[in-house]
């Protein structure tokens, strides 16, 4: 049976055995549940009354992802500012882009997929015009969500963009991925160069409070297993060849497809950044 719902500004869509929250105003997954069991950790009632993204499921990142240093970057000859990074909680650079902070609207619903909208904010901040649109969709078979950046400018940019999941951490958890190279960041999550990462999660334990690292060359599969409860969570990301892994001493982990790494806007293709024409 499919259906939804409108609760405390949370809608949820519902698929035989798939329960999905969404908060369209702040464009971010509330939870995400299968046969009762939390696949992502449950927001916190107090963020979604606050709109405070630190505290939902999953939320998207855009124009670009992770921290920029100094919260500047150069792009065809010019140098362009961001806002820097208020919250004490991350650091002083600016940091995964405008979109998991600005407001969304609904721009179609269906008892099983939910399409949302984000434009740029008015802070004058990103000096490009662009619509940011997301669908989040209750398949067969799991959760589907798709990001896209359209340019209602008239000079191309640059940018990256990605989707910030946090797991559920329910007992043991294992991460499968094939990945090339891993970032080697300072102290800040800048950059300073690169190393073998291929012989990293290949069914691996996601140990708590050890790992923060965004790793190149992947391949756009992953498997997220939830050991204790003898299930697994098999990711699919096209067009992403960076994941981010962030595992804090907490009751989640995040492992995140990404189009960029850290610090992009100022590495280039390096960095993964595209021109969005």
């Amino acid at each position: 049976m499919a259906g939804n719902s409108l609760k405390t500004d949370v809608l949820i869509l519902r698929r035989d055995e798939h329960e999905v929250g969404v908060a369209p105003a702040m464009g971010a997954i509330t939870f995400w549940r299968w046969r009762d069991a939390d696949i992502f950790r449950p927001s916190d009632p107090a963020a979604i009354a606050a709109r405070d993204p630190l505290g939902v499921a999953c939320f998207a990142m855009a124009p670009w992802v992770s921290r920029v240093r100094d919260s500047r970057f150069d792009f065809h000859g010019r140098t362009f500012a961001l806002n820097p990074e208020t919250d004490p909680r991350l650091g002083r650079f600016a940091i995964h882009g405008e979109v998991w902070r600005n407001p969304w609207t609904i721009t179609q619903q269906s008892d099983l997929r939910l399409d949302l909208a984000c434009a740029p904010g008015r802070d004058g901040a990103w000096p490009w015009d662009y619509v940011c649109t997301q669908s989040i969709v209750i398949a067969k078979n799991g959760l589907e969500m798709t990001l896209s950046l359209q340019s209602n400018s008239d000079a191309p940019f640059p940018y990256t963009f990605g989707l910030h999941p946090y797991f559920a951490r329910r007992g043991e958890n294992r991460l499968s991925a094939r990945v090339q190279h891993r970032a080697i960041l300072s102290s800040e999550g800048m950059p300073l160069g690169e190393e073998d990462g291929s012989a990293r999660w290949r069914d691996e334990t996601v140990t708590r409070g050890v790992e923060d690292h965004c790793y190149r060359g992947w391949t756009g599969e992953a498997v997220v297993a939830f050991i204790d409860d003898r299930f697994q969570v098999r990711m699919r990301a096209e067009g992403c060849d960076f994941l981010q892994v962030y595992a804090p001493d907490a009751d989640y982990f995040c492992v995140e497809p990404q189009t960029g790494g850290p610090n992009a806007l100022n590495r280039g293709l390096d960095g993964g950044v595209r021109i969005l024409e």
